[in-house]
């Protein structure tokens, strides 16, 4: 986060010999992770956290989960009983019923909208000078280098206020002329966005 890129064999080697030298945690943000061989468990010690938001598109429940060392993850349940009591019961059981679905039946969803909004991201992002793709490597979003005019929050700003389009800024995550843009849309939105993100730059 924000690039939507992965680490590659040589950094989960460098963050191997780290994690034993300095006696760290690797807590991981698995939220987009497709297939559990991946996960953090089968390549070091360490925790790894999801919830109802991406894949399974529920983000208005506002629950997830933590998977670690028992006694830790104990440690960490009674400290958040000292911010928050309870979470909604109407969440839980909302949350129940989409759990008691296949998982299967989301992920077809997610990786469906992300197969043809990537596709239609790339064969944009050919024509759009001002703009440049970094490749994506298993999420939604995707993060494009920016050199059109002022910075790239100036373009974001610009570009919500005359077509209704929201991009996330470089700006926000502490770099510089570049923008985040998620693409695990329905074709005809993702579209839509791109046609007037294009409008914009083209202007």
């Amino acid at each position: 986060n924000p690039l939507g890129t992965a680490l590659s064999e040589a950094d989960w080697g460098q963050l191997e010999r780290l994690r034993a030298e300095q006696e760290i945690s690797v807590l991981v943000d698995e939220e987009y992770l497709t297939d559990y061989k991946g996960s953090v468990f089968n390549r070091a010690s360490g925790y790894a956290v999801s919830s109802l938001s991406k894949i399974y598109g529920f983000p208005g429940l506002r629950l997830g989960w933590l998977v670690g060392d028992r006694e830790d993850v104990d440690r960490m349940v009674n400290l958040k009983r000292y911010t928050t009591v309870c979470n909604s019961s109407l969440c839980e059981q909302l949350a129940l019923q989409v759990l008691g679905q296949k998982r299967t039946h989301y992920l077809e969803r997610f990786e469906r909208l992300c197969r043809g909004g990537l596709e239609m991201l790339r064969s944009w992002a050919q024509d759009q000078t001002a703009l440049s793709l970094i490749e994506p490597q298993g999420t939604p979003f995707a993060y494009l280098t920016y050199d059109g005019p002022g910075t790239s929050a100036e373009f974001c700003r610009r570009l919500l206020r005359e077509k209704s389009v929201l991009l996330m800024p470089a700006e926000v995550f502490e770099d510089r002329q570049a923008v985040r843009l998620s693409f695990g849309r329905e074709p005809e939105v993702l579209g839509v966005g791109l046609d007037r993100i294009a409008t914009l730059l083209a202007a």
